[in-house]
């Protein structure tokens, strides 16, 4: 691994049984995170008694960000696949913004290390790429990235909901820079597609309905459009 650049990952996060679009803080400090140390193997969680299968899907050839429902109703996904398998991850929206923040600052300390090719933007991958069914299809309770220096790709590992936190990830898989330069491109315009805020109080405003800004004793500044 590359000196300066760290292996990252989102801390514990445990989303509402409706995982909706919605506000909320600003996404917390990623931390270190383990790999997985063979292709796909079983884990047993002795303290749980679950027994887990563990998935590589080595470098993809596609990964996508997007939601699903309308503007304050929405559910957020990651996609990828590879020769290996394909894989579906549900996380919260707080999630995905600082997947992409995390691949934007990984990136930079590239750029500005000169370490690896260039890392010139791929084409978007289109919904149609994808299977109807992936080969894992989980919620995601913890989220890293890294860089592999060997490979000039960076690393993605998800941790499902009922996993160790601190054992090896559920899923894991590399993607090139132009790949994740990409990622980090879909991610900002879905996070940003959400409902429109008010522009005193920063609230959600649900298209058609009433907001009541606490700044501007109940009522909105001016009508804000969906």
């Amino acid at each position: 691994m590359l000196a300066g650049v760290a292996r990252r990952v989102l801390p514990d996060h445990q989303p509402p049984r409706n995982s909706a679009d919605r506000s909320g803080p600003a996404p917390a400090p990623l931390r270190v995170a383990p790999r997985i140390p063979a292709h796909r193997r079983r884990n047993v969680d002795r303290r749980r008694g679950l027994v887990t299968e563990r998935s590589d899907l080595g470098r993809v050839d596609a990964i996508k960000a997007d939601a699903i429902g309308d503007p304050g109703n929405r559910t957020f996904r990651l996609r990828a696949m590879s020769s290996e398998g394909s894989a579906t991850l549900w996380l919260e929206k707080e999630q995905l913004q600082a997947l992409g923040m995390a691949i934007d600052e990984i990136l930079a300390q590239l750029r500005a290390s000169r370490v690896g090719q260039s890392e010139a933007m791929a084409p978007s991958a289109e919904s149609g790429d994808f299977p109807a069914r992936s080969s894992v299809d989980f919620r995601i309770g913890r989220l890293g990235l890294g860089y592999d220096e060997s490979r000039d790709a960076l690393s993605l590992l998800a941790h499902d909901q009922e996993s160790d936190p601190d054992g090896p990830p559920t899923v894991q898989m590399l993607a090139g820079r132009g790949q994740m330069r990409r990622l980090s491109t879909e991610i900002t315009a879905v996070v940003s597609a959400g409902r429109p805020r008010c522009p005193l109080c920063n609230t959600p405003i649900t298209p058609g309905s009433h907001h009541s800004c606490p700044r501007a004793n109940g009522k909105a500044p001016h009508p804000v459009s969906a």
